[in-house]
């Protein structure tokens, strides 16, 4: 597939092509540049990932919702260490969530902070 990109804050703003050879859907509006490189999810399914910006690299984060066990909500995250050799670290959380403050598993990762944060905010409709 082919799609057209455009950069910004260049001299030279113009679109061009990029060629994608897998037959799944970029999800656009899960993806992040990070040191020049463009990173996207691309899914043939319903995926909850989100991507940020961990440190300078690459990072997949996932939310898994139990309000049976006390409103626990598990953060799982994944860090790509090394882009040449494919290396990822894996982290794991579990934060209490107060339950008034959520609502119909309605949380989404939205990026980290400098100090390498999880920002989490409700997603509203």
């Amino acid at each position: 597939m082919v799609y057209h990109i455009v950069t910004l804050g260049t001299e030279n703003v113009r679109w061009r092509e990029i060629i994608c050879p897998f037959t799944y859907e970029p999800r656009w509006k899960r993806s992040i540049c990070i040191n020049g490189i463009l990173y996207y999810l691309a899914v043939n399914s319903n995926v909850s990932s989100s991507v940020i910006n961990y440190k300078g690299k690459l990072g997949l984060v996932d939310l898994e919702k139990d309000y049976d066990a006390g409103y626990l909500l598990g953060l799982r995250m994944q860090v790509l260490e090394d882009v040449e050799k494919g290396e990822w670290k894996k982290y794991a959380y579990t934060v209490r969530v107060d339950e008034n403050k959520v609502f119909n598993n309605n949380l989404s990762v939205v990026g980290a902070t400098a100090s390498s944060e999880i920002v989490l905010a409700k997603n509203y409709a």
